[in-house]
């Protein structure tokens, strides 16, 4: 991963402080998107401004489509997601205003050798799924100078008394940048919500059959998974491991029946799909499947309707005690 140089941190600095001027935070809810296209051949960036109403200042930038469903899961508000699910499972560049003691040695190095004065600095976090935040790269400090000036651009033009964007209404304000390197603006409808949580189409029939002739027995089996934040280094991936764990419990018993990490090189969906496939075969067809998790719910709904599995979704509290597990592991690992 080809880090930024001193040269480009220096430029995005200078955008950001010249962003930060505009105190945005006191104007505008983190639902009112900018949408900034550097391009025709680009794709579109949403921009969402953090800070108003709550303690802390930022600005996140998700990329293209994907990046906007992203935007819709944070805000649907899914009380069966965990916090740490939600802030892994997307993929954005964040910017934050803090103190120093809140700043990595990393960020703290580039913000000393700019001689940026101050209390409070910005730093920079890249967020990818399966993986865990890191510094952006070179590449992603391009890609953010790029943005931050069409940010810059659609903040300078907001002031002037005859811009009306309908944010509460449904709109966006959309920043595009043409050949000629002039910038124009206009409102935009908020585009529709993308499908985001895939079914899985079961198309091996004699595998349906096989299953379906399997005894059903009286487990009720709860399928869950969530990310543990915390990082794992190895040196043959360029970004550190966000490691996703999988749980299948009994709730008839209490009993975890497999838990693991999902490798990351594979799946998730396939990985979740495989393990129940093989719970099936060698125990029979659980008496009910609960689940909790949005992807997970979609992956088998239609696997289970085949099988003749009666699929319900449950907030399963039972796996609290699980999770609490984990996090003790981590803060005697040194990871909180």
């Amino acid at each position: 991963m080809k880090k930024a140089t001193l040269k480009q941190w220096k430029k995005l600095y200078e955008l950001s402080m010249e962003i930060e001027a505009f105190e945005p935070w006191k104007t505008y809810w983190d639902q009112d998107l900018f949408v900034i296209q550097p391009s025709k051949e680009k794709e579109e960036n949403f921009v969402s401004i953090l800070g108003k109403g709550g303690n802390f200042k930022g600005i996140s930038v998700y990329r293209g489509m994907s990046g906007f469903s992203d935007i819709c899961q944070m805000s649907d508000g899914n009380l069966n997601l965990s916090d740490n699910f939600i802030l892994s499972d997307q993929d954005c560049l964040v910017a934050y205003w803090g103190p120093r003691n809140t700043i990595s040695e990393e960020s703290l190095e580039i913000i000393d050798a700019l001689h940026i004065p101050g209390d409070e600095f910005v730093y920079f976090q890249s967020f990818e799924k399966r993986s865990f935040p890191c510094m952006p790269n070179a590449r992603e400090v391009d890609e953010l100078i790029e943005i931050y000036e069409g940010l810059l651009f659609a903040l300078k033009e907001s002031e002037d008394e005859w811009v009306r964007v309908d944010f509460e209404g449904g709109e966006v304000f959309f920043a595009e940048k043409y050949e000629d390197g002039e910038w124009t603006w206009f409102p935009l409808p908020r585009p529709m919500e993308p499908p985001r949580y895939p079914t899985l189409r079961i198309g091996d029939e004699d595998l349906v059959e096989e299953l379906k002739s399997q005894p059903t027995n009286q487990m009720e089996l709860a399928i869950d998974m969530d990310y543990l934040l915390f990082p794992i280094f190895d040196k043959e991936y360029e970004r550190p491991i966000n490691p996703l764990a999988y749980v299948f419990y009994d709730l008839s018993c209490d009993q975890i029946v497999n838990f693991d990490l999902v490798h990351p090189d594979l799946d998730e969906a396939d990985v979740v799909m495989n393990v129940l496939i093989a719970i099936i075969q060698e125990t029979g067809r659980p008496k009910n499947i609960y689940a909790k998790n949005p992807y997970i719910l979609n992956w088998i709904s239609e696997f289970c309707e085949k099988v003749e599995i009666k699929l319900i979704e449950d907030p399963i509290e039972e796996l609290n005690e699980v999770y609490e597990a984990m996090e003790r592991i981590k803060e005697e690992e040194g990871f909180e």
